[in-house]
């Protein structure tokens, strides 16, 4: 007998209902499951920014709901435009920071544009212009007065010893040197210096340095060499200036006399003792040019101590015609009567 297949609840047709309500919860669920996983993996897609090893900040796709940190936060470059270098690497391309040496400008020399000495025996300064000590105008005058400051220590040494040993009284000495630039024209400069001394004795002395050079080189100039070779130096300057000195003697002394006997301007003689005065070139009042010829004579040159040192210039319209034409050029307009010391 054949047997007849049962129809209730989970026959054939309730199956196929179970079956498909299972089938939509299934799919359901997944479709669920996979749209948090597909949110979530939203929430990391972001551009991907790498750190090296030192780095302290780490990147979150969460909000930040933290308050703010007491360190700032530092910003993190990404490695694609900063390329990672180690500490070798850096410390060979960093520049060194050791100052590097200056050559001295050509000319430039050693000594100081003042010079001092501080001895029990002796009291020392020599003052120059400022920045004559790059100057080579002034190179040959620094050194000169540089051996003398050092011949000058050794002797007040030598002097107090001495005295010392004889019993008598040593007084310190003192020695004050103070050059000044008198003008400059062209390539020609001109200074003078003057100096205070006393080295023992009945009284102080004074002294005169007279300097003509070229600028650019330091070649020092003699008066000679201003003036044409076929004229030598000028007959005109040595009879002005010999007839300006007896004016001078005139006005100081009341006779024209030195040591008793009276000047003779045509006798070599007297030209002898004219032009070996320290000689300087003087200002002029028309700007850059030398007005005339500074002629400086020490105390005991032209006479006693106690009629002083003696000064003149003479006027450069005087001599004008006799000097080099490339030195003509250099020279114009009044001298100004400077005050020399």
């Amino acid at each position: 007998m054949a047997v007849k297949k049962s129809k209730g609840l989970f026959g054939d047709e309730a199956l196929s209902i179970t079956i498909a309500i299972s089938t939509a919860l299934i799919t359901a669920l997944f479709t669920i499951i996979g749209g948090a996983s597909n949110g979530a993996h939203q929430l990391h897609t972001g551009p991907t920014i790498e750190t090296d090893k030192d780095s302290t900040i780490a990147t979150s796709g969460k909000t930040n709901t933290q308050t703010t940190p007491e360190k700032p936060v530092q910003n993190v470059t990404p490695s694609s435009v900063v390329p990672k270098t180690d500490d070798k690497d850096v410390a060979e391309a960093t520049p060194s920071i050791e100052a590097t040496p200056i050559a001295p400008r050509p000319g430039a020399n050693r000594y100081a544009e003042n010079m001092r000495l501080d001895l029990p025996e002796i009291e020392f300064e020599a003052r120059f212009p400022t920045g004559s000590s790059e100057e080579p105008a002034y190179l040959p005058i620094m050194k000169k007065i540089g051996s003398y400051r050092d011949r000058l220590k050794a002797d007040a040494i030598e002097a107090k010893e001495t005295a010392l040993a004889n019993d008598l009284t040593f007084h310190p000495w003192d020695v004050d040197i103070q050059f000044a630039e008198i003008q400059r024209s062209g390539n020609i400069v001109s200074a003078k210096g003057r100096e205070y001394s006393y080295t023992g004795g009945a009284h102080p002395n004074l002294n005169w340095q007279g300097l003509i050079a070229e600028i650019d080189t330091g070649k020092s100039i003699n008066l000679e060499n201003l003036f044409h070779p076929r004229i030598g130096i000028s007959p005109a300057l040595a009879i002005a200036a010999c007839e300006q000195l007896k004016q001078a003697k005139i006005e100081r002394i009341g006779e024209t006399t030195i040591d008793g006997e009276p000047i003779e301007c045509a006798s070599n003689r007297m030209k002898e003792r004219i032009f070996g005065a320290e000689i300087a070139l003087t200002s002029s009042d028309i700007d850059q040019k030398f007005g005339g010829i500074l002629f400086m004579f020490a105390p005991y040159t032209l006479g006693p101590y106690v009629e002083g040192p003696y000064t003149i210039i003479v006027e450069q319209e005087i001599f004008h015609l006799d000097l080099r034409p490339e030195y003509q050029e250099l020279f114009g307009g009044n001298a100004l009567r400077l005050h020399v010391e």
